[in-house]
């Protein structure tokens, strides 16, 4: 299973300099079946991605961070459900890793961050 990023041009959380930033994002879910418009979350293989899911910030060496969470998701469509997540007060590091739920960590360079402004478009399934 990989998460794909794609670049979201959402203003949503930089700080510009200062020594903290609010990462935030969503992951798209393509494998279930949900009424537009209705509350999703995970399902199957998919479970942890739910409504008040873990969100952890690590740094390059492994120390945490930042803790964040993920919010009951909405269907945007017959085939999606789209979960969003924040997690507040990360402080600047030259290399992040995150970790949803129990999907496999994904790992950042405080450039590629600054680069979507600290939002994530993650997709899975």
């Amino acid at each position: 299973m990989v998460l794909a990023v794609a670049v979201l041009l959402v203003a949503c959380g930089s700080t510009g300099s200062s020594e903290s930033n609010t990462l935030t994002g969503s992951v798209s879910l393509k494998n279930g079946r949900w009424d537009p418009g209705q509350a999703c979350r995970g399902a199957d293989g998919y479970g942890d991605l739910t409504g008040g899911a873990r969100v952890t910030v690590t740094d390059g060496a492994g120390e945490l961070l930042a803790l964040g969470s993920m919010e009951l998701g909405t269907a945007s469509g017959y085939l999606h459900c789209d979960l969003p997540f924040t997690v507040p007060d990360v402080p600047e590091s030259e290399f992040y890793k995150v970790t949803i739920g129990n999907r496999p960590e994904m790992s950042y360079t405080l450039a590629e961050l600054e680069a979507v402004d600290w939002n994530l478009a993650l997709s899975l399934g």
